[in-house]
């Protein structure tokens, strides 16, 4: 969910014996700025504006500390662009400055502002398992990844677009007497990271019986037989 507008309060305070009118008294408001992924890792060099000034830039770790003069009722917008690869999630649009204070007259000159740039890349964890084979090759959209290990397991960490989808498959032809032969499995990356599993079950085929040729026997010569038996002489 969006929010559109955050509000810093400070008491209008007579420094020094200034008579000025509280709207048109400049204050000092501090501010904290945290920028991160959607899975929460900080995100640095991210630089923040409010209205035409640029303010500074993200640390290390995702945050921004500053310093801000601003009278009360100012109203700026708040621009933090995102990194090649995000897309803006969450943020506050705008910054209204107010002079308000706290219980037991503690002034109110703080605020931490969340932006938050979702990844426009999925994650996809995938297990295979290839039934206790080791060796076996793995492929992802028809291209070799790599192959099973101890076990016959193998660890996946593919990227991808949201919704998009990609095809796992396991290389039987080095095994010809395996069954299914090149199992494959159709999975589709969803708007958040996911986790799949590929576990094909296989068995051996059995080997056809080898049938017997029969002994043809071989016919007597066409013009043999039919040649006319000579008489036997008996003594």
């Amino acid at each position: 969910m969006i929010r559109s507008i955050v509000c810093i309060g400070l008491l209008a305070v007579v420094l020094g014996g200034a008579c000025d009118e509280p709207e048109t008294r400049v204050n000092r408001y501090s501010l904290t700025f945290s920028v991160a992924d959607d899975t929460g890792n900080p995100l640095s060099r991210i630089p923040i504006r409010i209205g035409q000034t640029e303010i500074g830039e993200t640390d290390l770790s995702g945050a921004l500390r500053a310093d801000v003069n601003a009278r009360d009722g100012d109203r700026y917008a708040l621009s933090a662009p995102c990194p090649e690869g995000y897309e803006f999630h969450d943020a506050p649009k705008e910054v209204l400055f107010l002079d308000t204070q706290g219980l037991a007259g503690k002034v109110n000159a703080s605020l931490e502002i969340h932006i938050v740039c979702k990844r426009q890349a999925r994650v996809a964890a995938v297990l295979v398992h290839a039934d206790g084979l080791v060796g076996m090759p793995i492929l992802v959209d028809g291209v070799p990844w790599g192959e099973t290990g101890p076990g016959g397991f193998a660890h996946l960490r593919l990227e991808g677009a949201s919704n998009s989808p990609f095809e796992i498959s396991l290389d039987t032809s080095g095994s010809p007497t395996l069954v299914p032969k090149n199992p494959r499995h159709e999975m589709q990356l969803g708007s958040e990271d996911g986790l799949f599993v590929f576990e094909p079950v296989f068995s051996e085929a059995e080997a056809k019986p080898k049938s017997k040729r029969r002994r043809r026997r071989k016919r007597p010569d066409a013009e043999k037989a039919s040649r006319p038996r000579r008489p036997v002489k008996i003594d």
